[in-house]
């Protein structure tokens, strides 16, 4: 990673210095008042972006998860760190969703971050962040996130991951029948065991060449190399959508394609690293119209290393109605 500095911005050139589905930060700019930080994040959306291109094939749509790691990205980029890391996501308190970023939008994220008090659970304390994210053309705003960032809680030793060797219901070739994702952003492996309307349990494999591992010199750290959190609530969301979406798959000529609309206190207990096989238990816990309420665990091994409250997927059209003089590239 390149990082020049000018006109108070610093611009952003390169692969993030940890393991990263891409450089979700252009340029930003930081500021200190007392132990308050604002913090601006901008980023051009790439409708050829190889993630972007496999997000919803033909729809080059900034993916809601891609916020969370611009807004992550940025604290890293932006925050002090109490140790060799940066800080780390650790809790997703609240996320919504409110409009798309398409092929050359810019998303501006404006992000406040205090230190956290004294009773906040784990080590060494952290931030209280919160970010708005607009449009930056016309000041739509597209997303609200409210989360935590600190040390990371685990120690990053390496772990054996197993999974489930029961009868698995659903193959690959049946998932990308459903979920209208691709390469390198089809991130469910396998279904192996689905309660249809109630429950499902997927596995997603993670491998050291995964394309966000990319950009990593040789001899990095073992903590760099921790899966991103933001392709973790990915992964987990597409597990979601496999549920509410069995039997149901979507017709390609309603206009309408599930996204991701919003999160709940969505908790990062530990993290996964290459070699470890992630198992996502999610429940279903409502449906009202168009809008799918979910919860559940994320679990490598014998390890759980998130649970969620919440997180909700919902059925939006697909070319999102622009106000009148504005355009794509």
């Amino acid at each position: 990673m390149t990082i020049t500095v000018g006109a108070g911005w610093s611009a952003v050139t390169g692969a993030p210095e940890v393991a990263a589905p891409l450089c979700a930060v252009d340029r930003w700019r930081a500021a200190q008042d007392g132990d308050t930080w604002t913090i601006t994040a901008r980023i051009v959306v790439d409708g050829d972006e190889p993630n972007l291109r496999g997000h919803f094939p033909g729809l080059a749509v900034y993916p809601g998860i891609f916020v969370v790691e611009t807004l992550s990205q940025a604290v890293a980029l932006a925050l002090p760190a109490s140790g060799p890391q940066p800080p780390a996501l650790r809790v997703v308190r609240s996320v919504r969703f409110l409009a798309p970023l398409l092929d050359g939008d810019e998303l501006n994220l404006d992000i406040t971050a205090m230190p956290l008090g004294c009773d906040v659970d784990g080590p060494g304390g952290g931030w209280d962040v919160r970010a708005v994210g607009t449009r930056a053309a016309d000041g739509t705003t597209t997303a609200r996130v409210r989360a935590e960032y600190g040390p990371d809680v685990v120690s990053g030793k390496w772990c054996q991951s197993t999974i489930c060797h029961s009868q698995a219901v659903r193959q690959h070739g049946g998932i990308r029948a459903v979920l209208p994702q691709r390469h390198p952003l089809l991130l469910v492996d396998r279904v192996v065991r689905l309660d249809p309307g109630g429950s499902i349990t997927t596995v997603k494999a993670i491998t050291g060449t995964e394309p966000c591992y990319a950009g990593l010199p040789d001899g990095e750290r073992e903590w760099r190399y921790g899966y991103p959190r933001s392709l973790m609530i990915e992964s987990f969301g597409q597990s979601a959508a496999l549920l509410w979406l069995d039997g149901h798959a979507p017709s390609l000529d309603d206009d309408l394609v599930l996204m991701f609309a919003g999160a709940r206190d969505y908790v990062f207990e530990g993290s996964a690293y290459p070699g470890d096989v992630l198992r996502h238990e999610v429940r279903l816990e409502s449906v009202v119209a168009d809008t799918a309420f979910a919860s559940g665990e994320t679990w490598a091994g014998d390890r759980r290393i998130a649970t969620v409250d919440t997180l909700i997927a919902t059925r939006r059209p697909v070319r999102p109605v622009r106000p009148v003089g504005t355009s794509n590239r």
